[in-house]
């Protein structure tokens, strides 16, 4: 979901998934799981 909104303007009706999608404010990276963000 990030790449989709991401690539698609960074609009925030990209990230409409029906409710399947969350919007967070920090970098919810963690251990080896990194999440890209620009």
């Amino acid at each position: 979901m990030n790449l989709y909104y991401q690539a698609n303007g960074r609009n925030y009706w990209n990230c409409n998934f029906k409710n399947s999608g969350l919007i967070v404010i920090t970098n919810p990276s963690y251990g080896n799981c990194y999440y890209d963000y620009k």
